[in-house]
């Protein structure tokens, strides 16, 4: 994949191999973190991920 500095969920998901519900399960445990745009959409910062791997 790509180097990018913002993932979005779609991308996170297939860069870490698991589902989207698994993100966002993992999002609500505090284990990954992610920001949302004006319109609602989560963005993960390749920061978190790293973190989180």
């Amino acid at each position: 994949m790509e180097e990018k500095s913002i993932y979005t969920t779609k991308e996170a998901t297939k860069y870490l191999g698991i589902s989207p519900a698994t993100i966002y399960r993992m999002e609500k445990q505090g284990l990954i973190s992610s920001t949302k745009t004006p319109g609602g959409q989560r963005r993960f910062s390749r920061e978190s991920i790293e973190r989180y791997l």
